[in-house]
């Protein structure tokens, strides 16, 4: 007994009732933490929203920049470029060459929001949330020598971001 006096006068307490936090304490110290979690949860929920969005635009526009890509790399060394109709061609939705080398035609277009390139019936996806795509050509006549491309997606459950890419092309084998 002699021993825990001798610590309580070593820490500051002189009897047993000095020593600890009364309950009235603890529920002070419950009550501020609980009101400060209460004020920063919006702010993180914030945050991790923020990077969400974040990461699924980047995703998105990685996904539509590789699609440009491929896109202009083929259009560079196809043949027989058209819209489906006549050329010049202006803001057509859709564009029709034949690939290097040969072999069945190449169609890219727009379908329920996915940007498709299709070629002998197989369609391929090659971008998400495409809002639209067009083309155009400054040529007057055939053979195609400049072809404009304008790809927009539309990312309206990621803050309503419109993100616009375009690119233009010169073909190597009008």
């Amino acid at each position: 007994m002699r021993n825990m006096m001798m610590r309580f006068k070593v820490a500051g307490c002189f009897s047993c009732r000095e020593c600890g936090y009364t309950f009235v304490e603890m529920l002070m110290v419950v009550l501020i933490v609980g009101i400060l979690s209460a004020l920063s949860a919006p702010l993180v929920g914030n945050s991790v929203e923020g990077y969400l969005q974040g990461r699924d635009l980047n995703a998105a526009t990685g996904q539509a920049r590789l699609a440009l890509a491929r896109l202009t790399r083929e259009l560079r060394g196809g043949t027989s470029i058209s819209s489906g109709g006549a050329v010049p061609f202006t803001n057509s939705s859709q564009i029709q060459f034949t690939p290097q080398g040969g072999g069945a035609s190449v169609v890219y277009s727009v379908n329920a929001g996915q940007l498709l390139r299709t070629q002998s019936g197989v369609a391929v996806a090659l971008a998400d949330q495409v809002a639209g795509v067009t083309f155009t050509s400054n040529s007057d006549a055939p053979p195609v020598k400049l072809i404009d491309i304008t790809l927009t997606l539309n990312r309206q459950h990621v803050g309503g971001a419109i993100v616009v890419f375009t690119n233009s092309v010169n073909p190597r084998n009008p």
